[in-house]
């Protein structure tokens, strides 16, 4: 099924749901025995379509951040892990389901902005990772193909991107070389 969930995992026993917003991210090498995560891995996994993602390259006091997508325009098919968390307060309430980006070690040349990436999922691998039959699906996050990995494009964009009140296609267009921060400057 295709459904919208909040980005920002809430675990079932979690007391109130303020807690999501740290939990974002899943890291492939404990989400199996975290108690956070561990219920999820097992049998609620999810693929999280996106056109791409941000990640931030540091260089002292300046953060640039980078936009990673395909070259061609198609979507990427993020892992993920779903829950759902119900007000005990409030048992009336409508049910809260969340969802955490599955991570691993950065890989190639993502490792030159960031140590972490998300656990990217080709298509062969789909139907195996929605299993919830499968309770082990750790072979299945693996790095990308040298392929895969060739048709990805990381480009620096403004720093617009840093602040959540800024949304617009603007966020996703290449730094112009006049915006480019003194992490870009030639001679430096």
């Amino acid at each position: 099924t295709l459904r919208v969930m909040r980005w920002g995992l809430v675990p079932a026993w979690s007391k109130d749901a303020g807690g999501g917003a740290k939990m974002i991210n899943a890291r492939s090498e404990t989400a199996a025995t975290k108690p956070a995560f561990r219920t999820s891995m097992a049998s609620r996994r999810c693929i999280m379509p996106a056109e791409g993602w941000y990640e931030w390259q540091r260089d002292g006091k300046v953060k640039q951040p980078f936009f990673t997508h395909r070259k061609d325009g198609a979507s990427l098919a993020m892992a993920g892990l779903w829950t759902v968390w119900r007000d005990k307060e409030n048992p009336d309430s409508e049910p809260l389901v969340t969802c955490a980006v599955l991570t691993m070690p950065s890989v190639d040349k993502l490792t030159e902005i960031h140590d972490r990436m998300p656990v990217l999922l080709p298509p062969d691998a789909w139907n195996d990772w929605l299993d919830p039959d499968r309770k082990d699906a750790t072979d299945l996050i693996v790095p990308p193909s040298e392929e895969f990995l060739a048709a990805l494009d990381l480009r620096p964009v403004s720093p617009l991107v840093n602040s959540v009140k800024n949304n617009s296609a603007e966020l996703l267009e290449p730094l112009r070389e006049q915006d480019e921060p003194a992490l870009f400057t030639p001679g430096t």
